[in-house]
């Protein structure tokens, strides 16, 4: 499995396994995932190639990769037209993570940079999905991030342009992280079950207490510890210590050395691939 951020853009493609009408509104994209904002189309990943989908792909498959995903299977546990990733391997559906759907029952707050250069991130309100405006990109945000309501959503616009420059803690049941870097260290604590990562880089360890977790896409240059029961971790490049619990179910999971320093993975610097059977390594 390739890491994410190394994907390359590949020309747009129309697949459905239906009529020609809805073969004409689905457009299916090679291209990495944390670059795709809220609202802007589906993700799916198959065997660590990313493809992103717009357009509704209603009640048929769509053929991608030589897979026919099934949008309204795939999303039974989601909202009505909420935006999903979505996680196949082997050619079957091993995980989802939902976002709200961008409607009027979903509140939507922004984080931009004030007058004066401050990046505050708004908080304690539960489902609720908080994006980034554009003016925030390059700017680290300060200090530690505390996700403490429930069903929330912290979106950012890819792991080169929104940085949590201190920890990130989420202490909250469904909520969910996607597309940006944190500096420090990330917690998902035992109150946050049924919660996922998706699409970034830690430079510090992972440590995720909670069960039912989801994690997709992300190199951690320090350690991973998942002690909460039933995670499923697909694409995970980490340079630390990797101590899973054996109930997890990993793929495309690998060890890397990053010896030019330049927080991605290379196809040189991947080690041994890490299995969720055993313990740590």
């Amino acid at each position: 499995m390739k890491p994410f951020a190394l994907f390359p853009i590949l020309a747009t493609l129309l697949f459905a396994c239906g009529d020609d009408d809805s073969a004409a509104a689905i457009k299916v994209t090679a291209a990495p995932g944390d670059t795709v904002g809220y609202d802007d189309g589906l993700v799916v990943v198959i065997d660590g190639d990313s493809y992103v989908v717009t357009g509704d792909p209603g009640e048929d498959c769509v053929m991608i990769d030589e897979v026919c995903v099934d949008f309204a299977k795939a999303g039974a546990t989601c909202k009505d037209d909420a935006q999903m990733d979505v996680i196949i391997v082997d050619g079957e559906v091993q995980g989802v993570i939902c976002y709200p759907p961008k409607d009027d029952a979903t509140a939507i707050s922004e984080v931009a940079v004030t007058q004066d250069g401050q990046v505050q991130i708004p908080q304690n309100v539960g489902h609720q999905v908080i994006v980034f405006d554009e003016d925030s990109n390059g700017t680290p945000i300060p200090g530690d991030v505390r996700i403490d309501a429930e069903q929330t959503s912290l979106y950012g616009n890819g792991i080169e342009e929104t940085t949590i420059a201190g920890n990130l803690f989420v202490e909250s049941n469904n909520s969910n992280v996607r597309s940006l870097t944190v500096d420090g260290n990330v917690e998902y604590t035992s109150n946050a079950n049924r919660s996922g990562l998706a699409f970034c880089r830690i430079n510090g360890d992972l440590t995720v207490l909670a069960n039912n977790f989801v994690g997709l896409d992300c190199i951690v240059h320090g350690n991973v510890t998942v002690s909460g029961k039933n995670a499923l971790l697909v694409g995970f490049g980490v340079a630390g210590n990797w101590d899973i619990d054996p109930t997890a179910v990993c793929d495309g999971c690998y060890s890397f050395e990053d010896s030019n320093d330049d927080g991605l993975v290379a196809d040189s610097e991947r080690g041994d691939p890490l299995s969720c059977q055993g313990g740590g390594r």
